[in-house]
């Protein structure tokens, strides 16, 4: 009996740890392009894709506007293994 209130606890933390919280709100992704002017106020996180060769790659940028929204920028860039190779 131990094992059953024990495993049906466990599988009601998970679903409760699985579902999002719905009072956040989305964040704004978007695709960059040179001509558009960009309000960054502060830079959360920058991903970018790995790459063996000096290639352009996907990369990512989450940031807050100067009205502290947050933003999803995708835009392509030059892979690190290009400034290793200066």
């Amino acid at each position: 009996m131990k094992y059953v209130i024990f495993a049906a606890l466990s599988m009601f933390s998970v679903m409760a740890s699985a579902n999002t919280d719905t009072s956040a709100q989305p964040v704004d992704v978007q695709q960059y392009s040179y001509n558009q002017k960009l309000d960054v106020a502060k830079v959360i996180s920058i991903d970018a894709a790995d790459s063996d060769l000096c290639e352009p790659v996907a990369a990512s940028m989450v940031y807050l506007d100067s009205q502290g929204v947050e933003h999803e920028l995708h835009y392509s860039r030059l892979s690190e293994t290009c400034s290793t190779h200066g």
